[in-house]
């Protein structure tokens, strides 16, 4: 798998590459010097000649280019995120590492390389960077297997730590589901769930949900949350409209869940895809058998045609011999959740 290296301009991402480099032997692959050498001229000069949207034309050019490379280190440029189609390239054979400093940070060390144009207009140096920096925040959030902070540290150090959470990319993570009636016994479920990587919050099980109460769930949660809110045609208890169950996901995504589950052929997979400020698992359940792996194939490949981050199967197992099934499905894939239900 290829170390995918996102973040604004000044977070580290070159000096952290070529740390990564030298403890891996993995050589480095910058987009910006890519860019400039399909150009034949500096950044700074093409930006100003032709523009940041030409500029991002080419950038998604040379990330298209990237598709089917392996073991490669990818140092990428601040605002490889401001187009979903080249995360979506670079994450299928990859593990993409946000690195993350405060504004503060990022104007002081990019303070004496002020070689390109501005991108706002009639903003100081510092007031462009927080106003930019502000607009991609979820872009980076969404993109990211993993924030790192990088201010007051060593790039070694950092290093260290990608290579850390990179070794542990691969191993199963437990998600503890959440199925309290009730905000307060599921509060406790919740803190009482300290071993659990993943936190699958499912509204659809608590009475009288709403808006604030969505949000303390999420905010006392010590892992990554997971909303779901499945309808009673999906195996659900959501006895609501389609629209006050968008309602209920829409807050839990702007309420800082870092996922949200939604049923593959139900009414709002489209506007969960188009607004999605958290990352996106379209599932599909099977509560009667395991298909064939041909079957298995072409819904896992039908699903994908959404482009969500990941996609979810989960079928019943009339047999031992069905679980084979899904863990052939699951080989070759990074963003497949799948596994057997039964006995």
């Amino acid at each position: 798998m290829n170390i995918i290296l996102i973040g604004y301009r000044g977070a580290g991402k070159t000096s952290i590459a070529n740390e990564l480099s030298k403890l891996t032997g993995m050589p480095v692959i910058s987009t910006d010097e890519q860019v400039s050498r399909k150009v034949g001229m500096k950044l700074g000069e093409f930006i100003n000649k032709f523009g940041w949207e030409k500029f991002r034309q080419v950038e998604s050019e040379v990330i298209r280019n990237l598709e089917k490379i392996s073991n490669k280190i990818i140092d990428c440029g601040g605002g490889v995120v401001e187009n979903s189609d080249n995360i979506k390239v670079l994450r299928q054979n990859g593990i993409v590492f946000w690195l993350k400093a405060p504004v503060k940070v990022l104007s002081e060390r990019i303070k004496d390389t002020r070689n390109r144009p501005s991108i706002t207009i009639n903003k100081s140096f510092t007031d462009e960077i927080g106003e930019v920096l502000e607009g991609r925040m979820p872009l980076y959030k969404k993109a990211a297997d993993f924030g790192i902070e990088s201010a007051n540290k060593k790039p070694i150090e950092v290093a260290k730590t990608v290579l850390e959470l990179n070794k542990n990319t691969m191993k199963t993570q437990i998600s503890v589901v959440i199925t309290a009636n009730n905000v307060k016994d599921a509060l406790s479920d919740i803190k009482k769930a300290t071993s659990a990587d993943l936190i699958e919050l499912r509204l659809d099980f608590i009475k009288n949900i709403d808006k604030s109460k969505i949000k303390s769930l999420i905010d006392i949660s010590p892992n990554p949350v997971i909303a779901t809110c499945r309808p009673a045609e999906f195996g659900g208890l959501f006895k609501g409209n389609e629209r006050d169950r968008l309602n209920l996901l829409t807050t839990a995504k702007d309420n800082g869940a870092s996922f949200v589950d939604v049923e593959f052929g139900s009414e709002i997979v489209g506007e969960i895809i188009n607004n999605a400020k958290s990352k996106i698992i379209i599932s599909h359940h099977n509560f009667k058998e395991t298909p064939s792996l041909e079957n298995l194939d072409s819904l896992y490949k039908t699903i994908k045609k959404f482009n969500p981050d990941f996609v979810k199967i989960v079928t019943t197992a009339n047999s031992i011999n069905d679980n084979f099934k899904i863990f052939e499905c699951l080989q070759g894939t990074n963003d497949l959740i799948a596994f057997c239900m039964g006995q």
